[in-house]
């Protein structure tokens, strides 16, 4: 009776291998690291994630302006009265 208990429970080694594949990469990466170097790891990441949100921000913005005065100042030139004042060919006449 207690062989076959024994062989019905897994050893240790054969727990955490056999849970090794249900986790992702990062954990995976994780169990190689020490507890110790995984904060310092997820910091640098977190950065990265952080500024890329940050700069996709920024760009959307500065693309949006620079549509904004494109549109405002092709509206301006071709206006009747606008074009006048920086072209030469306009004034001699």
């Amino acid at each position: 009776m207690r062989s076959f208990l024994r062989a019905s429970v897994p050893r240790r080694d054969q727990q955490r291998s056999a849970a090794v594949p249900m986790l992702g990469h990062v954990q995976r990466a994780g169990l190689l690291l020490s507890s110790g170097l995984r904060p310092l790891l997820s910091i640098p990441i977190l950065c990265y994630r952080v500024g890329m949100l940050w700069l996709e921000k920024i760009m959307r913005t500065i693309f949006i302006v620079w549509e904004i005065l494109f549109k405002f100042d092709s509206y301006l030139y071709y206006s009747s009265n606008f074009s006048q004042f920086f072209h030469t060919e306009n004034r001699a006449k």
